[in-house]
């Protein structure tokens, strides 16, 4: 196994999957090309974007938790949400970096030898300009763009971009066919429930505008009805959770509820939350 693996979506859209779990998009315009969220940054991510385009590169995260903002010392400036800027800050610390990789190595030991631990410990975000990011916003790579939607509630930064005429939306962690994943190491990292969903029904107000769902886990590309699953276990959970277990994650315990195929890691606080002001704004 290696580091880095490049699959080809469309003529004008590539994954950079790192590690076999992240999702990293490469999107071609005409005169630029946008690397979606940078990933862990266990290798060399710049040789691998590279071998699909010399383009001049314009680099954004879709939100700032470390598997997908923490390789954004590849590059000279990184748009991202203002509101994710100081845990990502917070997690470009030894004790967090090694947290990640001895996860990660733990859940893949087939990595151990490939990832340069010494050089991925001495990394820092410390030169990289961050530029905001916020609603509405549009960056324009030459003949295609994408534009900024806020959608809060995986964290209180994560945004998404949508391309229209291809109908494309990237979406990080907030829709992905792995976990609904409402749980940090900071407390005030998620928002509550109630937030992610006027998120949910923000984005299916949109479904007839989207072809193709792009998560930074996981499959690939997703359909609308998705949306519909994650509101749906959102809304079960304020009625059945009480037979929920409590579960070890790498950045401490957190519940697990399952409805049908969708699973929701959450905190007794943001339950509580939730029970008290409900789901539904």
């Amino acid at each position: 196994m290696e580091i880095y693996r490049i699959e080809k979506l469309h003529e004008d859209l590539y994954c950079i999957r790192e590690t076999e779990s992240v999702n990293i998009y490469v999107i071609l315009g005409e005169e630029k090309a946008l690397v979606l969220d940078t990933g862990y940054g266990y290798g060399d991510l710049i040789g691998e974007i590279r071998k699909i385009t010399d383009k001049p590169l314009v680099a954004a995260v879709t939100h700032g938790d470390p598997d997908h903002a923490m390789g954004s010392f590849h590059f000279d400036q990184v748009y991202i949400n203002s509101a994710d800027l100081p845990d990502l800050i917070a997690f470009d610390h030894p004790k967090f970096k090694r947290l990640t990789l001895d996860y990660r190595l733990h859940k893949m030991p087939q990595l151990k030898g490939k990832i340069n631990e010494e050089a991925f410990m001495a990394t820092s975000l410390a030169e990289v300009q961050f530029l905001p990011l916020q609603e509405n916003d549009v960056l324009d790579l030459g003949g295609l763009s994408l534009e900024v939607i806020a959608i809060p509630g995986h964290s209180q930064g994560s945004v998404a971009f949508y391309e229209s005429q291809r109908q494309w939306l990237f979406t990080g962690d907030t829709i992905t066919a792995y976990n609904i994943w409402n749980h940090s190491a900071f407390p005030q990292h998620c928002s509550p429930l109630s937030v992610l969903m006027a998120s949910y029904k923000k984005i299916a107000a949109m479904r007839d505008q989207i072809q193709e769902i792009y998560p930074a886990h996981g499959e690939k590309p997703l359909g609308t009805e998705i949306i519909d699953s994650d509101m749906a276990c959102v809304r079960d959970l304020c009625r059945n959770y009480a037979g929920d277990a409590l579960i070890e994650t790498f950045v401490g315990p957190a519940y697990r509820h399952q409805y049908q195929d969708r699973i929701l890691l959450y905190s007794k606080p943001m339950l509580e939350e939730a029970l008290k002001n409900g789901v539904e704004e």
